[in-house]
């Protein structure tokens, strides 16, 4: 009588730890199905920013272009107020810098930190 006891305690055991490993197999696959890859999560970034902007910002992003082209002076050096409202009303994707717009080294410096610092 004690070994049909052990048997059915044995047998319960067994399912038991059949049925949590079962458990625990169907968590990790669950996690493992909410975890995005790099692509997928670039894809996502790209949708978002692509809803949160209209079509001409859309389209000006595309674009690089001159300073002088942006704000229609002759020849830029500095991002004054101008340039900066400039780049406010169209907000294009990049700038090309050519050696009328760069005089020395700090001059260089100061033109790309302030361009930096005010529209990354």
């Amino acid at each position: 009588m004690m070994h049909k006891g052990i048997k059915t305690l044995l047998i319960f055991c067994l399912l038991l730890c059949g049925c949590k490993s079962q458990n625990i197999e169907k968590t990790k696959s669950k996690k493992a199905t909410k975890e995005l890859s790099a692509e997928q999560k670039l894809d996502q970034k790209v949708n978002q920013w692509i809803d949160s902007h209209g079509l001409e910002e859309q389209v000006l992003q595309m674009f690089m272009i001159t300073p002088e082209a942006l704000t229609g002076s002759e020849s830029v050096t500095v991002a004054d107020d101008s340039f900066k409202a400039s780049l406010e009303q169209y907000p294009v994707g990049g700038l090309i810098f050519f050696a009328q717009n760069l005089e020395n080294p700090d001059q260089t410096r100061n033109l790309l930190s302030t361009i930096q610092s005010d529209y990354s």
